[in-house]
């Protein structure tokens, strides 16, 4: 090794971490802004693991979107983000989907940590459609109704709908937590 390339070798490792920012590909600064959090179940308070977990930035000219897993103690964390306002979407089976209503706001190089995600778990309904002598009904279709608030008044809101097995049974999932209607029609075939 030349005497040049030992003292530009030695130079590069007296520097310590942080004294020069690493360059992306268009030879600018990385960045360096960090996004991080928990996601914990709503009912429980227990850590949710293995959800996915996308966040969504922009700002004038650009958008990025990462993408990552939480951990067994419900941790997530993004890196190497560049300023802007990020939105986080989270979907995990069993719970209900999670998009942030406001966006996080992140300066050149802030790093966000403690960032607490309560996710619902998704309700199911079952149950089972049968006539009059109580024989199931097959292909019946069943639909959750929800009451909701629009414009001051109570209505219903229909929220899933699902039909009947051979056994008469249905399974309705996924649904938001709330008091539900359930409603069944008979099937095509039930009718003279």
């Amino acid at each position: 090794m030349s005497a040049a390339l030992l003292l530009l070798a030695l130079l590069l490792q007296a520097r310590g971490p942080g004294d020069t920012p690493a360059s992306g590909r268009d030879g600018a600064p990385e960045p360096r802004g960090a996004i991080s959090g928990r996601i914990l179940c709503a009912q429980t308070g227990e850590p949710v693991k293995g959800a996915s977990v996308q966040a969504e930035g922009s700002d004038q000219d650009h958008s990025w979107r990462q993408a990552a897993l939480s951990s067994a103690d419900g941790s997530f964390s993004f890196e190497r983000l560049p300023s802007g306002a990020y939105s986080l979407f989270l979907e995990k089976a069993g719970y209900q989907p999670y998009y942030s209503r406001e966006p996080i706001s992140l300066d050149r190089n802030q790093r966000r940590s403690g960032i607490e995600i309560k996710l619902n778990r998704a309700v199911a309904i079952t149950g089972r459609v049968t006539d009059a002598d109580g024989l199931p009904v097959v292909g019946s279709e069943v639909a959750a109704y929800l009451f909701v608030w629009s414009n001051g008044r109570r209505r219903l809101n229909r929220s899933e709908d699902a039909h009947t097995d051979d056994r008469g049974v249905y399974r309705l999932f996924g649904l938001p937590a709330g008091r539900y209607l359930i409603g069944a029609s008979a099937s095509n075939q039930e009718l003279p």
